[in-house]
């Protein structure tokens, strides 16, 4: 069965364009404040007494095929909708990440949340009648794009390599320098300004500081170096039977 891994706009655009192809996710605190280190490795011990590796303990695993959770709006609604493809109540979204609009039967598991009366429109919830956006991002039904999981590793925040941070999909902005000193320059996510001087960093790591902290809660950010699940994957397929799943 195919999970949800959610992303931001930017990370999501990043997936759909294979820019992005890592992403680092925190171990949660129950694990964290267990573990025990073999020759540098972090264990965790489950209640037969055996060591298990904590990537062991991650919620995604290779070969898991994620469908992404990303923002999204209700831009219109149709109920009692019926036509060729859809019948039903019908919400026409539109995703942040690239503008990008679809339709959506509205699933019976969101709607009976609501009772229906007479007039559908004047009981919906504000996401949709008030067109806010989808509470966590798009539902499975709505969901565009797959990843399939292929590799889980885990390590300390600060032990992201330059390629590693490029591969999260931090935003390339130019080049400076001359022809014999030429470097890139990433996004600096922390920057209020941006013009020549501010709003960049020399190095994908550094760019990737910025991001992680302008996302991290109190106790997770850079400078805590907290344990993370290193999720690689790749874009894939919807899968096989999802319509019906």
């Amino acid at each position: 069965m195919s999970k949800p891994i959610p992303f931001t706009a930017p990370m999501a655009r990043a997936n759909r364009m294979k820019i992005k192809t890592n992403t680092r996710r925190l171990v949660p605190k129950k694990f964290t404040s267990c573990i025990e280190l073999t020759d540098g490795k972090p264990f965790i011990e489950d209640e037969y007494g055996n060591f298990i590796p904590l990537q062991d303990w991650a919620p995604y695993q290779p070969g898991d095929i994620l469908w992404q959770r990303e923002p999204a709006i209700v831009i219109d609604t149709f109920f009692e909708f019926k036509c060729p493809l859809f019948s039903g109540d019908i919400l026409k979204i539109k995703f942040l990440a690239d503008g990008a609009k679809r339709l959506c039967k509205l699933p019976e598991r969101i709607s009976d949340r609501w009772n229906k009366t007479s007039d559908p429109a004047s009981n919906l919830p504000n996401w949709i009648s008030k067109k806010q956006g989808i509470p966590n991002g798009c539902f499975k039904e709505a969901a565009r794009t797959w990843l399939k999981v292929t590799s889980v590793r885990v390590q300390r925040l600060w032990q992201i390599s330059e390629e590693d941070a490029i591969a999260e999909g931090v935003e390339h902005v130019g080049f400076c320098g001359n022809m014999n000193d030429r470097y890139p320059l990433y996004k600096d996510y922390s920057a209020k300004i941006v013009d020549e001087e501010e709003g960049f960093t020399r190095t994908a790591r550094g760019s990737f500081e910025t991001l992680w902290d302008l996302l991290a809660k109190d106790g997770s950010r850079w400078e805590d170096n907290p344990w993370v699940w290193v999720y690689r994957y790749e874009l894939c397929g919807k899968p096989e039977g999802w319509d019906n799943a």
